[in-house]
């Protein structure tokens, strides 16, 4: 799967979906994203939260017309990141973590997101869906960590395109202005060395708020 697919799918389903209403947005948000990093024995790598910005379109639809039931497809590009804590070497030898020096290691993505809209109660919904993160820049993440491994990282397994969930929740100030939090988690790991120690995985998980403009009536 390329990015050219993903944008052919994305308007493959507005074209047939031509004859429900559709309702344009465009959305502009941003929040906290960390990278979270399991089944590492070894505590070579220590890393913080850092800030993420997203921007794009969505196309909104109702299952049934005034109905509770709708779905949401979008094309975000994100900017998002975390603070990698270095290692230094003291007098004795022994390695610590620079706390006061984190380096921020920035990334740029296409965000995908297909998304359940619950409208529980007039001007609030739930939502809840899956989304791909497909990678534009180049590999930030994956040099930023391998230096913390004792080798060239050859084994380290980097992706490019990353699956992930979300879910939150949104209040309309209007009819065209909504509001919306959701928290995020990657379902596979994007960066994994299953040789290192025992296994070095690493998953993004997050949080933004968004807000989304109607673009028409």
């Amino acid at each position: 799967m390329n990015k050219i697919s993903i944008l052919t799918t994305i308007v493959t389903c507005i074209v047939l979906s031509a004859q429900a209403q559709i309702k344009l947005d465009a959305v502009l948000g941003g929040g906290t994203t960390y990278l979270e990093q399991y089944y590492d024995a070894s505590n070579k790598v220590r890393t913080k939260p850092d800030y993420s910005i997203n921007a794009g379109f969505k196309a909104a639809t109702k299952f049934r017309k005034d109905g509770m039931l709708g779905i949401e497809l979008g094309a975000l590009i994100s900017y998002t990141g975390f603070k990698n804590i270095p290692q230094l070497k003291t007098q004795d030898g022994n390695l610590v973590f620079d706390e006061d020096n984190p380096i921020s290691v920035r990334s740029l993505y296409l965000k995908v997101p297909l998304t359940l809209d619950f409208n529980v109660y007039e001007r609030f919904g739930l939502l809840l869906g899956g989304h791909l993160n497909l990678r534009l820049s180049k590999k930030e993440e994956f040099q930023a960590l391998i230096t913390a491994q004792d080798h060239s990282g050859i084994d380290s397994k980097f992706r490019k395109i990353t699956p992930g969930i979300h879910l939150g929740f949104y209040g309309k100030v209007n009819d065209r202005i909504r509001i919306d939090g959701q928290v995020f988690s990657d379902v596979l790991p994007r960066l994994q060395n299953d040789k290192f120690v025992d296994k070095l995985y690493f998953m993004e998980l997050g949080f933004s708020i968004n807000c989304q403009y109607r673009l028409n009536p």
